[in-house]
């Protein structure tokens, strides 16, 4: 179901229950700079999405990770995505084979080379990631 919109110059209400207690946080200008961008994208206010945040980081909700490692999970998955599309190359090429079809080496080559570079950035993407969970 969704939510209204909220009037003009208004921001939606995210929550039913009345928050009763206050916290006093001070920040820098980039960083409150920062928060008002993200709350700006999700129609809170500042405070709100300050509060929201914290909450479910607090609550488990969602782990924040650092950059960097969110780097390293974007090569993993465009690395898969990069597996999946070689593997569909692979069977054309078997099927053009099976069927008496004529492959030449030049492309039997490229396919090849695309399949080492995405197992070699998969590998090392994996072993980046298995590293700072060992840390």
């Amino acid at each position: 179901m969704s939510e209204p919109d909220a009037p003009a110059g208004r921001r939606l209400r995210h929550t039913k229950t009345p928050r009763d207690h206050r916290v006093n946080l001070r920040i820098s200008a980039a960083e409150y700079e920062a928060l008002k961008q993200a709350a700006d994208r999700s129609r809170l206010a500042v405070g709100a999405y300050a509060a929201r945040s914290a909450v479910a980081v607090a609550k488990g909700e969602i782990v924040p990770l650092p950059v960097d490692e969110r780097e390293l999970r974007r090569e993993v998955i465009d690395s898969r995505a990069d597996m999946n599309r070689i593997g569909n190359n692979l069977n054309q090429i078997a099927h053009t084979l099976n069927a008496d079809g004529v492959v030449t080496p030049a492309q039997l080559a490229t396919v090849l080379s695309r399949v080492e570079d995405a197992v070699r950035r998969l590998d090392d993407a994996t072993i980046s990631l298995m590293d700072g969970r060992r840390s």
